[in-house]
Formats: C-alpha cells, structure tokens, sequence
C-alpha cells in the first residue's frame, strides 16, 4: 500500500513538473509556434501581461523591424539585415497574434523557423529560434538561436532536438530602431507596441524636402553597382554635384541558381572541368535530389 502511494505521489509530482505545451503550429521539424508554461521564477519575474490582443498587420511590422548588427553584413556573414524575411514574416505574424490572444500570465511564445538560402550548391540552412512575452504594453523576444547554420543529415525523421542543439549560430547582435531596446542582453529586444513600426522614409537633413529626388551634397561619393555582367557586386564610386540628383542604384542581378535542374547543370559543369571528383558528385547529386 504505502509502495502504490508512494507511485502515485512521484507519477503526480512529475505531472505537475512537465510543462503545458500547446502547438499553434508545427510541421513535425524546424518550423513551430507554440505556448509553453514558464517556470515559476520566470513568471513572478517577468510579470507576463497575457492574453494580449496584437493585430497581425502590427506583428508583421514589428517582425519587419528586427535587423541584425551591420557588422555581420558587412564581414559578408549574411546578405542581409533582416532578421525575418518575407515568407517567415506571412508564416509567424498571425501565429503569434494567435499565440498571445490564448496564452495565460503563466506562458511563454515560442517561435522556431528554418530559413533556406542555398550559396551556389551548396546548402545553406539556417534556424532561428526565440521566446516571446507580454509585459504591460511591451513585447519581449528573446532570440536563443540566431541564424544558426544546421549540420548533418537532417532530410529523415529524427531526433531534431539534437540536430538544433548543434546548430552554429550568430554571435547574438541585434541593432536597436525606434520603437526598441535592449533587455536583458543584446540577444533579447523589447517592442513598445504603441510604437507605429511601419515607419516614414528618412529624410536626409540636408536634403530638400519637397524634392522627388534626394540630392547629395558637393564632394559626396555615391556607391552604385557595376553595369559589367562579368562582375555585378563591383561597386563604382561617382562624384556629385551641389544639386544634381542622384540616379537610383541599379540592381543586382541574382545569378545564383534557384531550381533543382539548375544546381544539376552547375554541378555537371563543376565534374566536367575536374573541380570535383566522383564521390563528391554523387553525393551532392543525391542532396539535390532530395530536396526536390
């Protein structure tokens, strides 16, 4: 009798332990939305202000804020800024609008979205993963991975825990813009909700308000991209006039392969000019083929 009390009192004790999870989203893998109890000093620490009611317009603005340090782009580390692109922006918004509208003064969002940007052939996936709260008027995201670059054989079901937990992130930088600041580290920001995250276009001090065109001033050096198809990232530097508009940049042109036939092609081209020997064909064609 006292072993079956005993059972009971260890299988209630480890009950109450486990924490509540709901699933807003989830695809079985990287990418997730969910609602997770807090532990009991986090939740008398942070104060949670849920359910909280954010239209999905308001999120996708604010999600459209996060940039990462310059720093990173700048040592060519990612192409960009952004911290969410368009497609994590249309999946996350509205499920984290759903997420604070259900969630309790006990719970936590936790987000969790693959980004995949092959280079060349080569696969390029990268996971970001981070908790969201509520306290009064101000959102807290607090990024645990940033832009970590997965490693291994992830294509099969598995143990994906593990396969995140050794995923190589970003040095956690975060550039602060109106409307934010940092929390607790620089890996952490925090929102004001009030704060109109759409934004007006800046207006350069010196610039002529009224004009449709900003004008630099004399001696101002403009970068603009290359015209020359054989180099499209070479940077041309143009001297202004006092007055004289400056033309917009020209685009890059993107000459990076996109589809599964391309990367195939590139590939064959690689083995044809001796760049890559057998082993390292027939592996590379099987994780294109994969992906398909």
């Amino acid at each position: 009798m006292k072993k079956l009390i005993l059972i009971l009192a260890i299988c209630f004790i480890s009950a109450t332990a486990i924490a509540k999870t709901t699933y807003i989203y989830t695809d079985h893998r990287f990418n997730s939305v969910k609602i997770e109890s807090m532990s009991k000093s986090d939740a008398e620490r942070r104060k949670p202000n849920q359910p909280f009611t954010i239209s999905p317009d308001k999120m996708t603005a604010l999600l459209k804020s996060v940039k990462l340090s310059r720093s990173f782009v700048l040592k060519k580390e990612v192409e960009t800024q952004d911290v969410f692109d368009d497609r994590a922006v249309g999946f996350l918004a509205s499920k984290i609008s759903d997420a604070l509208a259900q969630a309790t003064n006990k719970d936590q969002i936790v987000i969790s979205y693959l980004t995949k940007d092959p280079i060349f052939i080569m696969r390029n996936d990268r996971i970001t993963i981070a908790t969201l709260w509520m306290q009064g008027a101000d959102l807290y995201i607090n990024f645990e991975k940033l832009a970590a670059k997965l490693i291994g054989d992830y294509d099969k079901r598995g143990d994906f825990s593990k396969i995140i937990a050794n995923a190589k992130g970003l040095r956690m930088s975060l550039e602060v813009r109106d409307g934010q600041s940092y929390g607790e580290s620089t890996g952490m920001l925090v929102f004001d909700t009030n704060h109109d995250f759409n934004g007006k276009p800046v207006v350069e001090e010196d610039a002529d308000e009224s004009a449709v065109k900003p004008k630099a001033k004399e001696g101002k050096v403009v970068r603009q991209p290359s015209q020359d198809p054989k180099g499209p990232q070479l940077i041309k530097r143009q001297k202004v006039k006092e007055g004289e508009a400056v033309a917009p940049a020209a685009p890059v042109v993107d000459v990076t392969p996109k589809t599964a036939k391309e990367r195939l092609k590139a590939l064959d081209q690689l083995k044809e000019d001796g760049l890559i020997n057998d082993k390292e064909y027939t592996q590379k064609r099987k994780e294109i083929i994969k992906g398909l």
